[in-house]
């Protein structure tokens, strides 16, 4: 019985998960390389580094989560850079920017 379970839900959660990662893959044809970066950043070469610094104090059981916050926040700044260079390039102003996102 619990198999059965374990099956639908492993189906459900793989239709979900597939279907994001077609999501960002269109996202990523847009912008392929702004794209990759932020996926770096966010993954990679903010949140390795400092939860390996962050190991190296006495609180590190506390500190180490703190890496993928500041890898987010990081990542976040990068993607409003890559957009105001995207939207420029395209020649967007400010108006018709704020109507694509409203």
């Amino acid at each position: 019985m619990g198999n059965k379970k374990r099956v639908k839900d492993g189906i459900k959660y793989g239709i979900i998960y597939t279907e994001i990662i077609m999501f960002l893959g269109i996202i990523a044809l847009e912008c392929g390389s702004g794209s990759l970066i932020v996926s770096l950043l966010r993954l990679l070469i903010v949140p390795l580094p400092l939860a390996y610094i962050f190991t190296l104090t006495n609180n590190a059981k506390s500190l180490i989560w703190w890496a993928f916050p500041i890898g987010e926040f990081v990542a976040f700044i990068a993607t409003i850079i890559i957009m105001k260079k995207i939207f420029r390039k395209n020649g967007l102003t400010k108006t018709e920017t704020e109507e694509v996102f409203l």
